[in-house]
């Protein structure tokens, strides 16, 4: 059993640790999970959630039984978070790509990094430490997309198991 000195540390600990308290503070952790709509299949945009119910009848069939249904809906939106994450994973790369100038003077830049640069910008050669800070800065957040591919991925296995035994009649 606890002492009475522990309980009256974890009470006050608790009572610190009771989260944000202004109203500014609150509205910024309320969008923490939307923050790029990864976390969550709640918030499918209207057009996507069509493109689910399609992909998600055609996976069930016509005459799938609810149970079939559901869980062709979770393959179905697993699979558009996978889709929705890889776009992204290439966006960061192509963003990292950008950041960092080119390193041979002989090779002509590629267009859409000229296209791509603010209006009066010039174009610099490449020293080692650019090229570092944009893989530096890159790879924390292609790290953070590679755990909701995992997600996702393994929620999409579960649920095309439990849709052969739903089907198989187990």
């Amino acid at each position: 059993m606890p002492s009475e000195r522990k309980i009256a540390a974890n009470r006050g600990n608790a009572r610190k640790s009771t989260g944000p308290r202004s109203a500014r503070g609150k509205a910024h952790t309320a969008q923490n999970a939307l923050r790029h709509g990864l976390a969550s299949t709640a918030f499918l945009e209207r057009s996507a959630s069509s493109e689910v119910e399609r992909m998600a009848k055609a996976i069930a069939g016509d005459s799938a039984l609810t149970l079939e249904y559901e869980q062709a809906l979770i393959i179905a939106e697993s699979d558009f978070i996978i889709r929705k994450v890889r776009t992204a994973r290439l966006a960061e790369m192509e963003r990292m790509l950008l950041a960092m100038p080119p390193s041979d003077p002989n090779i002509s830049e590629p267009p859409q990094r000229r296209e791509s640069r603010p209006q009066g910008m010039v174009e610099t050669r490449a020293k080692p430490q650019a090229n570092i800070e944009a893989i530096s800065l890159a790879i924390p957040r292609i790290l953070k997309l590679d755990r909701y591919e995992r997600r996702a991925l393994s929620r999409r296995r579960r649920a095309a198991r439990a849709l052969r035994r739903i089907k198989a009649g187990f």
